[in-house]
């Protein structure tokens, strides 16, 4: 929408005014942006492989799954919110240290 694309653009203008320093987080993040993009969506499926594995084990909660993969098991709101905040939170703290790894192996550091 329109509103969402006018939010985006005043963030992305008041970062490039007030965050002109560079510091070595922010070095190693510009550098791993692309391995991130490269690698969130695998990392990103095993997060949430791994919240259904304690969804079903650790609060007994089982999943059922129709033919397109969609699930059918009715889950609270809670539940609902607490999985997407832990998967995008763990998802976050894997996939930048992994792609700052894997860009300094010696065939990907060249690609990456």
């Amino acid at each position: 929408s329109l509103t969402g694309f006018v939010i985006i653009v005043i963030i992305l203008d008041y970062s490039c005014r007030k965050l002109q320093s560079v510091n070595l987080l922010r070095l190693c993040m510009m550098q791993s942006a692309y391995a991130v993009y490269v690698f969130h969506e695998v990392i990103m499926n095993l997060v949430i492989w791994a919240w259904i594995v304690i969804l079903q084990k650790a609060m007994g909660i089982d999943l059922v799954f129709d033919e397109a993969g969609n699930n059918t098991t009715p889950l609270s709101n809670g539940v609902i919110a607490l999985g997407w905040v832990i998967v995008s939170v763990v998802t976050q703290l894997i996939v930048w240290r992994f792609a700052f790894f894997v860009r300094k192996l010696p065939i990907l550091n060249q690609i990456l």
